[in-house]
């Protein structure tokens, strides 16, 4: 029989004879190899777990998309009464609800899997920035918040990435930002960190003017499943995966995200991309060609100044920017109320 021993020996200095001791670790050691054997288990158990789910995502998803389809063709129908069609409103909310945590689960098990693998997709940044807001304008629009994004135009027109996993971090952030806003404005903006010869950095910054986070929630908000404080979780719900499925899909992306806040005064999320370059696409200014006088409606109001009326500070400065932006530009006026509107145009 083979046991685990500790020798340990000294040699005094006088007459050089050694003194030792020997204890027996033999316990110790069988614990710590049981502990090593069971460690390893549990990870591989948690590895079989993760895998099975990103296997099973496509059979668990396409039921459940089955039935929401089938609820909004009987939603189409004209032959339900009032009662009937709250009946399957609700069934169809409830349904879709279902299919959002799904999906935030099977996501997280399968970026935990390493079985996500990005694409290199054309990406136009300005077309994905407005796709995402078209997809939230209906939230923000019930909640009567400003939604807004601008571009800057340093960023390529084209680039090369994941165009469906960029989406899903900006839906994600912006989605936050909205649900957790309930006065004021969500702003997203694009910018260019860094340019190399085959790749551009591309930082998107979301700002809003919600009800902000505090510094204890802040330390624990990139952490699986965590949703803060209980009564706003069951106001907003969500399965506190959102954030964390951002934030792997971003170092993914080999990019950073970094977050500030003050409770009670909004919060500033940014976070960093890289995308592969790509051939340099020119889109044509369009224009259109007045039927009187031959000449583009471009050319017929140049030098003329665009009055826009908005009390949002946020908004007035997207529009001013993208009326600057087009061929040959324009002046932009703001007004922040009625009266001073009316006043610009009788001054003119």
């Amino acid at each position: 029989v083979h046991r685990w021993h500790l020798i340990r020996a000294l040699c005094t200095t006088t007459d050089t004879k050694w003194f030792g001791t020997a204890t027996d670790i033999d316990d110790k050691k069988q614990a710590e190899f049981s502990l090593m054997i069971a460690r390893e288990a549990a990870v591989q158990a948690a590895q079989n777990q993760a895998n099975f789910l990103a296997n099973m995502s496509h059979e668990i998803r396409t039921p459940m998309n089955g039935i929401i389809g089938m609820l909004h063709l009987l939603l189409i129908s004209s032959n339900l009464t009032e009662e009937q069609r709250d009946y399957l409103l609700t069934m169809e909310r409830s349904a879709t609800g279902l299919v959002t945590i799904i999906n935030d689960i099977l996501d997280f098990s399968k970026i935990k899997a390493g079985k996500v693998i990005l694409r290199a997709d054309e990406i136009t940044v300005e077309k994905v920035m407005e796709d995402v807001c078209d997809v939230l304008a209906t939230l923000a629009a019930s909640k009567n918040i400003e939604l807004c994004f601008l571009v800057s135009t340093k960023i390529p027109t084209v680039l090369r990435g994941d165009l469906g996993k960029l989406q899903q971090i900006l839906i994600n952030i912006i989605g936050n930002a909205i649900k957790f806003t309930t006065t004021g404005e969500v702003f997203a903006e694009a910018l260019v960190e860094s340019k190399e010869e085959n790749s551009c950095t591309v930082k998107f910054i979301v700002k809003d003017t919600g009800e902000g986070i505090s510094p204890a929630d802040q330390q624990n908000l990139f952490s699986a499943f965590y949703q803060g404080d209980p009564s706003t979780t069951r106001i907003h719900g969500g399965t506190g995966l959102g954030l964390v499925i951002s934030q792997k899909l971003i170092t993914l992306f080999g990019g950073t995200i970094s977050l500030e806040s003050t409770k009670g005064q909004g919060t500033t999320v940014s976070f960093t991309v890289k995308l592969g370059s790509s051939h340099e696409l020119v889109l044509p200014n369009i224009v259109t060609l007045s039927p009187h006088t031959g000449r583009s409606s471009l050319e017929l109001v140049k030098g003329e100044t665009v009055l826009f009326l908005s009390n949002q500070k946020t908004l007035q400065m997207v529009v001013a920017r993208h009326l600057k932006r087009i061929k040959d530009g324009f002046e932009c006026e703001c007004a922040e109320t009625v009266a001073e509107f009316v006043n610009s145009i009788q001054e003119r």
